[in-house]
């Protein structure tokens, strides 16, 4: 089970990370206090319900080029990072403005199967109040 809970103050368990980004019943929406995790020691791995290993991100830097925005990821179990590019046009016509991708919590990054170069990013947007996925083309 996973907790996630908005800067808006909106909270939500998830019983896997991932599509179909399924809730979990117990999903509490009252005011009480909640118990912060204790800390873990070491990597966290987290993984869907298949086993297979989730790379989660964390947006490290933005750059705004000529028609394009550079997304600079960082793994947060690696520390690896990956620059990735994603059209203004692109951008524009999905509806999503460049505060969608600072406000989110974390990025779920997969390697498209079906173009050469090419990631599947999705992460939660707090102003759509939903999952957004969008293909992103990685800078060589």
């Amino acid at each position: 089970m996973f907790y996630y809970q908005s800067r808006y103050g909106g909270r939500v368990f998830f019983d896997d990370l991932g599509w179909p980004w399924p809730k979990h019943p117990c999903t509490d929406n009252s005011n009480r206090p909640l118990k912060a995790p204790r800390a873990v020691r070491g990597s966290i791995v987290i993984k869907d319900r298949h086993g297979q290993t989730l790379d989660i991100y964390d947006l490290d830097d933005l750059q705004d080029g000529p028609g394009r925005f550079v997304f600079t990821f960082r793994n947060s179990r690696t520390r690896a990072r990956l620059d990735l590019t994603f059209s203004k046009k692109a951008m524009a016509k999905g509806g999503v403005k460049i505060d969608d991708f600072w406000d989110a919590p974390s990025f779920l990054l997969r390697k498209d199967q079906q173009k050469k170069d090419a990631y599947r990013v999705e992460f939660i947007s707090c102003r759509h109040g939903k999952v957004l996925r969008f293909r992103m083309q990685r800078l060589l």
